[in-house]
């Protein structure tokens, strides 16, 4: 699984993502939030997300029609935890600005820097271009 042991160690999970980029010191780990688990933590813009990327499989023939709601269903019966994308927008167009990148992927960026929490991203760009600034992101390639 994800989250954090007793300890406040972050347990990291392949599928993980989450971001909102919080100004934290580093080099210092900062205590979770009890509730928090980077596997059911997102940004309130999850859901559209998710219909996004099923529809754009359905263009693909990756899935087909009648597999994309089924599949979205599932998914929205076991949503994660959702956060007001609202607080993080600011931080993440600054982000999106300076670094060039979609506001949506920096909204991930956002919420992880202000939970204090790792994101880990298959997103190779994301990584090359934030990690020397956002140490807390983490390429799932990278992991063992």
């Amino acid at each position: 699984m994800g989250g954090w042991d007793r300890a406040g160690n972050s347990q990291r999970a392949p599928s993980a993502e989450a971001s909102d980029l919080g100004a934290l010191p580093f080099g210092r780990r900062p205590q979770p939030p009890l509730s928090w688990n980077p596997l059911l933590n997102h940004a309130d813009v999850f859901p559209i997300e998710v219909a996004h990327a099923l529809a754009r499989s359905e263009r693909r023939g990756i899935i087909t029609p009648a597999q994309g709601p089924m599949f979205l269903a599932d998914i929205l019966a076991s949503q994660p935890q959702l956060y007001p994308y609202l607080p993080l927008l600011w931080r993440a167009y600054a982000i999106s600005s300076q670094a060039r990148i979609g506001v949506y992927d920096c909204l991930y960026v956002a919420l992880a820097e202000r939970e204090g929490c790792e994101l880990l991203t298959a997103d190779d760009r994301l990584v090359r271009t934030l990690q020397p600034t956002f140490p807390f992101i983490t390429a799932l390639a990278s992991l063992p």
